[in-house]
């Protein structure tokens, strides 16, 4: 559960770190678009610690702890990861709408 969540975060930061090294824009929007999918395992980590709570086992409680602060500590990493992709999203965009359209505009600047 915690495995297929910290893949995800994982595999966010080395899209978006190669979106800004690229300036590749469909790179930092497959991040964006993960924020669903990383939602949803958070999601699911978050009810697997819970039932490890319940658990009839010894160190349940430091088990708990370290693992509900890792599910809040790769939550925090994928926000830094998706505001890495908006700013590359965003200086694609606005690049794209300042740069002139034709040869032409292009001399007389």
């Amino acid at each position: 559960m915690l495995k297929a969540f910290h893949d995800k975060v994982a595999w966010s930061v080395e899209c978006a770190v190669r979106a800004l090294v690229e300036a590749d824009k469909s790179k930092a929007e497959e991040v964006i678009d993960a924020k669903d999918e990383i939602n949803r395992l958070a999601d699911e980590a978050e009810s697997h610690v819970s039932r490890r709570l319940t658990a009839d086992e010894p160190n349940r409680m430091l088990a708990f702890r370290i693992e509900s602060e890792m599910v809040e500590y790769l939550k925090r990493v994928f926000y830094f990861a998706k505001r890495i992709a908006m700013v590359v999203s965003d200086v694609d965009a606005a690049s794209a709408e300042s740069e002139p359209a034709t040869p032409q505009e292009r001399q007389t600047i």
